[in-house]
């Protein structure tokens, strides 16, 4: 599409003028590595060459040799390295598998299984209230009742720990790390923490886990920080966004959700684009596109806002849903999309998310969750 046939015309111009300046993978020590990677990433999946291979070979062995124990969680330095980096490790087997000596490849993968374990914790102690550190003898959870679903919310930042530990996973061989971040036993409708103790669910069972990621968004496609953070109200069809981010806080929950998705479903998770709380409805991940795009026509009621409505109908994340959903409103949005940044990944990758396109038969996908856990890389 890129380099022969040039179309979209678009999306080769985007790739000519903004992912080829940035094609050398870089290392650890770059306060910009998590980003520039990304593009590097990308940059060797469509034109793989051998400088390319060396540079993310240097790459590699530069994160593993600053964390040794793994990566740190997603607010600090290179905290969304846990996306490129396992990308470039799956890459670069694939186009030079011989840049990496064979006890070069079993010390990355113990370090991504290193990665995808330092992030765990007991979600059964956790509230989601500032983080993983709050605790049931110190906290009662907060319940909330919206769209007719009881539970206690699930904050944009345990999704952010999801995302980028499970790509390390994945890559990791390590299938206890895969089924913690993808879908770890934790009961589908235990949306609050009522009957929780301390050894119901089971330890390794994670409320933060990737399916249950998806199984909280309620009916309208909104999430709980899309209520909370960004002051959503359905009846009214209205927002009190945060100044800084216009409503971002919607795509900030579920931005591991998205792109685990994409990662679970090349692993074997198949049926992942088609879970739902209720059956027979829209996909989660659909109704969290159409939610977005539907808030361009929705009145944000901050003062400060320059336009009067959110900004995340706008978002180059829509682009991963057209990738996956054949939508009349998710198709009429994408010439106004515009190229913002993002910290989970840089928005001129982002686009790149939409093709080429593999529409899924979501109405075919009946149980509300999959039946195959995704398989790790051996």
């Amino acid at each position: 599409m890129i380099l022969v046939q040039h179309s979209p015309k678009r999306l080769s111009d985007l790739y000519n003028n903004a992912i080829k300046r940035y094609e050398l993978a870089v290392t650890a020590e770059d306060p910009e590595a998590s980003g520039n990677n990304w593009i590097a990433a990308l940059s060797y999946a469509i034109e793989p060459t051998t400088a390319k291979a060396d540079r993310i070979r240097t790459a590699l062995l530069s994160f593993m040799v600053k964390y040794p124990v793994g990566l740190p969680d997603w607010y600090t330095p290179s905290s969304f390295s846990g996306y490129s980096l396992p990308w470039m490790f799956d890459l670069i087997q694939a186009y030079h598998p011989e840049k990496l000596s064979a006890v070069e490849k079993a010390n990355l993968k113990r370090w991504f299984a290193l990665s995808a374990e330092r992030l765990k914790f007991d979600s059964r102690d956790s509230f989601a209230v500032s983080g993983p550190s709050d605790k049931r003898e110190t906290w009662v959870a907060t319940v909330t009742r919206q769209e007719g679903k009881t539970m206690v919310r699930f904050p944009n930042w345990y999704s952010r720990f999801m995302g980028p530990a499970l790509a390390c996973a994945l890559v990791s061989g390590n299938q206890a790390a895969v089924d913690y971040w993808a879908d770890s036993g934790w009961p589908h409708n235990l949306f609050t923490f009522d009957g929780v103790t301390n050894t119901h669910p089971s330890v390794t069972a994670n409320r933060y886990d990737l399916v249950m990621y998806l199984l909280a968004v309620y009916p309208s496609g909104a999430n709980t920080d899309t209520y909370d953070r960004e002051g959503y109200r359905l009846s009214e069809s209205d927002w009190n966004t945060v100044s800084y981010t216009g409503g971002a806080y919607h795509w900030a929950q579920m931005a591991g959700a998205i792109l685990g998705a994409e990662m679970a479903y090349h692993n074997g998770m198949t049926g992942v684009f088609g879970i739902t709380d209720v059956v027979g409805t829209e996909p989660a991940l659909l109704r969290t596109y159409k939610r977005a795009i539907q808030s361009r026509t929705e009145r944000d009621r901050r003062p400060t806002s320059k336009t009067g409505h959110p900004e995340i109908g706008y978002s180059q994340w829509i682009w991963a849903g057209y990738r996956r959903y054949s939508d009349p409103i998710i198709e009429a949005a994408l010439p106004a999309l515009g190229i913002d940044t993002r910290p989970d990944v840089p928005g001129v990758v982002l686009e790149f998310f939409g093709y080429p396109r593999r529409i899924v038969n979501w109405q075919n996908d009946r149980p509300p969750s999959p039946t195959v856990i995704p398989t790790p890389s051996k």
